[in-house]
């Protein structure tokens, strides 16, 4: 019995081991795919305007989750909450953290909007979105995932465009 747990154990230590990896390489090559992309270089292009964003912004490309429809601001500062689809209408979903600051990988002053919240469901707090305007009322957002400390990945941009 005790030489079956041994092997047991090996084994699941390997498998882990495996995951481990193949996620540390996928983060690598999907960060060098955000890095190289055209979205990069707009993204290093855009602004921080002059006003926090407030009111509702609309998806209008990219973003990971198909009911992900955009985000809003609140006039309170510092808070925001993700919009998603449920049947023709739009509900409220993981709050945010707003701020201002420099961005996680690149050099530039971004908007930061930190998921790590309590409430929020655990496999959402370690993402953080940046984003910059790059006309009036349009922003490029580029997504990061904290899994490891001191080793983000990028996974991706949207766009998003303020609705009246």
């Amino acid at each position: 019995m005790l030489r079956f747990l041994s092997i047991f154990l090996r084994t699941l230590g390997a498998v882990a081991l495996f995951f481990v990896a193949l996620i540390i390489v996928t983060g690598f090559v999907l960060s060098w795919m955000v890095k190289s992309s055209v979205d990069e270089r707009a993204f290093l292009k855009g602004t921080v305007p002059d006003k926090p964003p407030v009111g509702r912004y609309l998806i209008s490309a990219g973003g990971i989750f198909p009911s992900w429809r955009g985000k809003e601001f609140s006039t309170q500062p510092g808070i925001g909450m993700d919009l998603v689809e449920n049947s023709g209408s739009f509900d409220r979903v993981n709050t945010f953290n707003v701020s201002m600051g420099p961005g996680l990988k690149d050099q530039i002053s971004v908007i930061r909007m930190d998921y790590n919240r309590s409430g929020n469901p655990l496999w959402l707090r370690p993402v953080l979105q940046e984003m910059l305007q790059t006309s009036s009322g349009v922003y490029l957002g580029k997504i990061h995932v904290r899994l490891i400390p001191f080793l983000p990945f990028s996974i991706g941009y949207f766009k998003m465009n303020a609705t009246q």
